[in-house]
């Protein structure tokens, strides 16, 4: 899709029109008074547990609404250079540092310390902080800060195994290698089914940078359609964000 210049008395009004558009297969935005469907390329990156748990589910309904928008999907567990890896969108999880790229805020996703019932039948409960160390612990191999639970005054445990990946973790952890500190926007539904059970709650102390989840992107008014029409539609069906 090329970008138009529009006469001041023909702004473009897509962005107000895409709230009452979206959900619509035929779909449109209004550029220069000239009625249009969101075409072209988008590539977004995301952390891998967030793009098989929160994108991955809704892809088909996305191509069923937007059918000119071709999709490129990477994964990344940390934070990449969006131009270096030509990416137009990027979701990150956690506070974000200064930078020149634009950021729209998507909601929180609290984090909880869970454990198999697997687990917990052979090994005892854990009820307070203090019993972690009676506990093998599932961690992140880097950054250091991430094995930092938000416990009281933050509870840096020492992982018996660790992972590069979210989901590795918490494929270990359903698995009853031990407890995992995990966002609820990957293990919501695990908790649901009984699958994964809380624990130490009481003692969670909020709020938490970590779980801040923004949408980071550079201004482009090529791509500027493409990226709040994906944005808004996703938003819309996110399950604990």
């Amino acid at each position: 899709m090329s970008s138009t210049t529009c006469p001041p008395s023909q702004a473009p009004t897509a962005i107000p029109m895409l709230n009452a558009a979206i959900f619509r297969p035929e779909a449109t935005y209004t550029e220069c008074g000239v009625k249009q469907r969101p075409a072209g390329r988008l590539r977004v990156d995301a952390a891998n547990p967030f793009l098989l748990h929160q994108i991955v589910p809704h892809v088909r309904a996305f191509r069923e609404t937007y059918p000119d928008i071709e999709l490129q999907l990477t994964a990344s567990d940390q934070i990449v250079d969006l131009i270096e890896r030509r990416i137009d969108v990027a979701i990150r999880i956690g506070s974000l540092e200064d930078s020149t790229l634009h950021a729209r805020a998507l909601g929180r996703s609290p984090l909880s310390v869970v454990a198999s019932p697997d687990y917990l039948k052979r090994r005892g409960a854990c009820d307070t902080p203090a019993a972690l160390k009676n506990h093998d612990i599932i961690g992140f191999t880097a950054p250091e800060s991430l094995n930092v639970w938000q416990l009281g005054e933050g509870v840096r445990v020492q992982p018996s195994i660790r992972a590069s990946s979210g989901e590795a973790v918490r494929q270990l952890c359903l698995r009853g290698n031990g407890l995992a500190y995990l966002s609820r926007f990957m293990i919501g539904a695990d908790v649901e089914r009984g699958d994964l059970v809380e624990l130490l709650n009481d003692h969670m102390v909020p709020p938490n940078p970590r779980e801040l989840v923004n949408a980071v992107y550079y201004r482009n008014t090529t791509l500027a359609v493409r990226i709040h029409v994906f944005l808004d539609f996703f938003s819309q069906r996110w399950t604990n964000v």
